[in-house]
């Protein structure tokens, strides 16, 4: 198959025939239109924010060692151990009640740890092939090459305002990109959406 250019910039195929990696979403309140029109003032425009590494305080960091039954026991540095049992459950083969997940404490994550399945997968396959105990700590270097960042958005508006500046309409189509999975990019996106208001209540 012939490679394809990568597509690196959200607005590389916004409002073009392309594959969205998860489906659009929607959010209406009120009638926006009429907002807009009734409003003093009204602005327009567009908007990137670019993409973050979390730099989380401890890099990804597990250990994974066989225990009884054909039964691993995985140490990880997550703030999700219920994924990392299952996609290391589902890396080996076994049902997830094979898998014991423990986390000792978990700080400083910043939302970095969330999928740390990688390394516990990792560890937890090398474990099942040489029945040893298996560490795996990724220095920063390659820990921020490896893993996911949060999201980078491109955003279009109109907003209309009074003299006061509160807000009577606005209209916002946010897009993200998300790469070429779609990992937690589905509850990213939906947080966007419902959290775009802040603290602002839009009519």
């Amino acid at each position: 198959k012939e490679e394809e250019p990568p597509f690196l910039d959200i607005t590389d195929k916004l409002n073009k025939d392309y594959k969205l990696v998860t489906q659009p979403l929607t959010l209406e309140r009120g009638d926006v239109s009429r907002g807009l029109k009734r409003s003093k003032n009204t602005l327009s425009g567009e908007m990137h924010i670019g993409g973050q590494d979390h730099f989380y305080l401890e890099g990804h960091v597990a250990v994974a060692k066989v225990i009884e039954a054909e039964s691993l026991l995985v140490l990880s540095s997550t703030q999700h151990p219920t994924e990392v049992q299952h996609m290391v459950g589902r890396v080996l083969g076994f049902s997830s009640n094979k898998v014991l997940v423990k986390v000792k404490r978990m700080g400083g994550g910043f939302g970095g740890k969330e999928t740390n399945f990688l390394t516990s997968s990792i560890c937890a396959l090398l474990s099942k092939k040489t029945n040893h105990p298996v560490k795996l700590r990724m220095d920063r270097d390659d820990d921020i090459i490896i893993t996911g960042k949060r999201h980078d958005f491109y955003s279009e508006y109109e907003v209309g305002f009074d003299e006061l500046g509160v807000i009577k309409g606005l209209r916002l189509k946010l897009a993200s990109r998300c790469g070429a999975s779609p990992d937690l990019s589905g509850a990213i996106n939906e947080r966007a959406l419902l959290h775009i208001d802040n603290a602002y209540y839009l009519e």
